[in-house]
């Protein structure tokens, strides 16, 4: 009993410290921007380039403990164009023994508007694990949140300009 607690104290107080002490450094684009569907109409001011890739590294004082890729991309989806903006994280080898992190974040986004069309999280950090995904459904002003783990649901208002964070970032 007390080794257990000693350890989730360990291990709560290390992932607190190193998320309260990393540092990100941003590398530049690994890949040529892609160009959008010739039936999608592309903003003109949008303020980054699809088809990129920046990478993060996380640092525990000067040990990399973790590296985050976001991507862009076109996709489709049930014939309407979209664009998909992904996070994934995973814990180097080092971290890995105290506290693993694999994590990936989707955000589907109407091209047009900026509006998100569904935003799942699936994260596996430590014990702790969320799969969950949220529609969003402007027309009748409501969005569907499920997790795919537990089954439960819920179904929350929705403004006209709702974004979820990644599309609001």
């Amino acid at each position: 009993m007390v080794r257990q607690k000693l350890r989730r104290f360990w291990n709560y107080g290390l992932l607190s410290w190193v998320l309260g002490n990393a540092g990100l450094l941003a590398q530049p684009a690994t890949n040529e921007p892609a160009a959008a569907p010739e039936h999608i109409r592309v903003p003109s001011n949008l303020w980054f380039a699809v088809g990129e890739e920046l990478v993060y590294r996380t640092y525990w004082g000067h040990i990399p403990v973790a590296t985050t890729r976001i991507t862009t991309a076109w996709t489709n989806e049930a014939g309407r164009a979209l664009l998909a903006v992904r996070y994934r994280t995973l814990s180097n080898r080092i971290l890995d023994k105290v506290y693993p992190v694999n994590d990936t974040i989707e955000s589907l986004i109407d091209p047009q508007t900026f509006l998100s069309v569904r935003f799942t999280k699936n994260l596996r950090e430590g014990r702790n694990r969320y799969h969950e995904i949220t529609q969003f459904d402007y027309t009748n002003g409501v969005a569907h949140w499920e997790s795919q783990l537990t089954r439960q649901t819920r179904t929350f208002p929705l403004e006209p300009d709702t974004r979820e964070v990644v599309a609001m970032m």
